[in-house]
This record gives structure tokens, C-alpha cells and sequence, in this order.
């Protein structure tokens, strides 16, 4: 009599919990749904890795100024560059995946992971959500009173003078990326030297501690007109449309360009349908009259690619980047 009544008591707590579970799974399942009806469905986060004021942090007020006045939902962007950006990265690789907290970069982030300097892994541990804009055309720039003007003058004074060009960059990042990919295709070595972001390069240009680096063509363009600074050659696979006097290095006879789009990006697993929510967000940002005139104050522009597309777009440069790695030796 006493198995009997335990057995009943066991089979009562086991009803019990089955359907706790069962409701608990489908009002999870029900929440899950619920947050994909809408997005935003509050304040949105987007982290950039980098500084205030910098290419990268204009680039992303730019798009959270189109977001927050489309949507009519608060955008805010938060600068994380401690840690070279590692820190902004992590923020929202570990972040719930609910749209809320997400990542505006451009090509340092998956530079950073495929040369050793970041442990995340662009593929595995973000989705990809849109394609943004593109970064702005940007140059190799040297000092006014520099012995050389064009890339060829520059490659042969590196040759009769070996390592004696000190090479201004970021290591392990996108200008880095852009040194190495001019020394390859010049068989030519450059002394490399660590010299932080952009404008910490420019101005150790500008001071004699460096003699060539790279920066946004718009503001190397205005130290053009200042008299201080040279423009040696456009990074880009044709001149950009606003300074067409300044040649690319390809038409200079070496094959060296890069495309340092920007991506927005979230933490892995997050719900196809709420991917592509975020993603049509984006569909009337280079119509918008405000953000052309912005992007173009930045040489930046906009195009717009769906899910399937920007996900093509970043993987094929992610494999490309990572080969690249592999070949300079990181």
C-alpha cells in the first residue's frame, strides 16, 4: 500500500514538472517570437571600438543618427577602444542576442582576430547583419619637404636607401595590412614603426618621427591645401570621386588597394527573422538626404545589400583577410 501511494506521490511530482517545463518552454518560445515582431523593441547600444571623434566613431554617429530618426527609438553609441578594441568587440560578442547591443566596425575587427591580437572569431562568434558604409577612400601620405611624390619615387628611394623610410602604422591592423601589401608588391622593405591611430600618426608625421603613413583622404587633402603633408597615391581600386587629381597606387603600377567597409554586426545565434528585421532597417539609408551628405563629407557612400548578400560580402572578406595574415606571417 505504501509503494502504491509513492509511486502516485512520484508520478504527481513528475506531472508536475513535465508541465512546468512544457509552460516554461512555451512562454520562452512565445518570448522568443514576441521579440521578433518588432525590432527595435528599445534603446539600441552600438559599440564602437574606438575613440571619440575618430574616422570610425563619425562613421557610426552617422548611422545611429539615421536609425534613432527612422525608427524613432534611441540609438546610442558607446566608444570601447581600450584593449585596441578588444573590449568594445567582447561587449557584444557576450551580449544577449536580442538586437540590443551591437557592433560598428570596419577591417581592424577581423584583422584583429586573424593576426593573433583579438581571440574571437568574426565567423563563429558574431553574425553578420548589414554591410554599412563603404570606409572612405584613404591614402599613403608623406611630409611636404619629403624627397619623393609619387609611389614609384617613394619605392625607388626606399631601394638605394634600404629600411631607412620609417613606416608609420598601427600594428597588427588595417594600416599595418596596407604597408605590408605595398612592400609585397614592390619587393621593398619599410622600417615599421607602432605609431597608433590615425591621428596619432598624423601627428607624428607632421613632428619628423615617422615619414610615411596612411589617413581618410578628405583630411589629407585639407593638410594638402595647408602646404604640410603630400599625397603619394589613392588606396582604392579607382579615384575617388570628389578628388580626382589624386591617382590610385595601381595606376601608379602597383597592384595595392583595400576596401575598408564598415559592418554591423551582433553576437552568434541571433533569430534569422530578427537578422533580417535589422538588416531592412537599413534600406532607405542612402536615399536619406542627411546621411548622403554626412557620408560624403567622409568620402564614405552606402549601397545596400540584404542579409544573404552582406554575409557573402564579410565572409569573402574574412577568408581573404585571413589568408593574408597567413602570408605576412602573423
Amino acid at each position: 500500500m505504501k509503494k502504491i501511494i509513492n509511486m502516485t506521490v512520484l508520478f504527481f511530482v513528475f506531472t508536475v514538472l513535465v508541465t512546468a517545463g512544457l509552460a516554461a518552454a512555451g512562454t520562452e518560445e512565445q518570448s522568443s517570437s514576441a521579440a521578433v515582431k518588432q525590432w527595435p523593441s528599445g534603446a539600441v547600444t552600438i559599440i564602437s571600438p574606438s575613440r571619440a571623434g575618430g574616422f570610425a566613431d563619425i562613421h557610426s554617429r552617422i548611422l545611429a543618427d539615421y536609425l534613432q530618426r527612422t525608427t524613432g527609438v534611441p540609438f546610442a553609441v558607446v566608444n570601447q577602444s581600450d584593449g585596441g578594441g578588444n573590449i568594445g568587440s567582447d561587449t557584444v560578442r557576450y551580449a544577449e542576442p536580442d538586437g540590443r547591443t551591437l557592433l560598428h566596425f570596419h577591417t581592424s575587427f577581423p584583422i584583429a582576430a586573424y593576426t593573433g591580437v583579438y581571440d574571437g572569431d568574426p565567423k563563429k562568434d558574431f553574425t553578420v547583419l548589414a554591410a554599412t558604409q563603404t570606409g572612405g577612400y584613404h591614402v599613403f601620405i608623406t611630409r611636404a619637404d619629403a624627397p619623393y611624390s609619387t609611389i614609384e619615387e617613394l619605392v625607388q628611394y626606399a631601394r638605394a636607401n634600404p629600411e631607412s623610410v620609417k613606416w608609420g602604422a598601427a600594428a597588427g591592423v588595417t594600416s599595418h595590412f596596407m604597408m605590408a601589401l605595398l612592400e609585397r608588391e614592390a619587393d621593398v622593405k619599410f622600417r615599421m614603426l607602432d605609431a597608433g591611430n590615425e591621428a596619432e600618426r598624423v601627428t607624428a608625421m607632421l613632428g619628423g618621427f615617422i615619414d610615411v603613413t596612411n589617413m581618410g583622404i578628405n583630411g589629407a587633402h585639407q593638410h594638402a591645401l595647408a602646404g604640410n603633408m603630400k599625397i603619394l597615391g589613392v588606396i582604392g581600386d579607382k579615384r575617388d570621386k570628389n578628388l580626382t587629381q589624386y591617382p590610385t597606387i595601381r595606376e601608379q603600377g602597383y597592384d595595392v588597394a583595400w576596401a575598408g567597409a564598415f559592418g554591423l554586426y551582433g553576437p552568434a545565434g541571433m533569430d534569422p527573422a530578427l537578422v533580417t528585421m535589422i538588416n531592412e532597417a537599413l534600406k532607405g539609408y542612402g536615399e536619406d538626404e542627411k546621411a548622403k551628405e554626412a557620408l560624403d563629407k567622409m568620402g564614405s557612400d552606402f549601397t545596400y545589400m540584404n542579409v544573404e548578400e552582406s554575409q557573402a560580402y564579410y565572409f569573402k572578406q574574412f577568408n581573404d583577410i585571413e589568408s593574408l595574415a597567413e602570408e605576412f606571417g602573423f
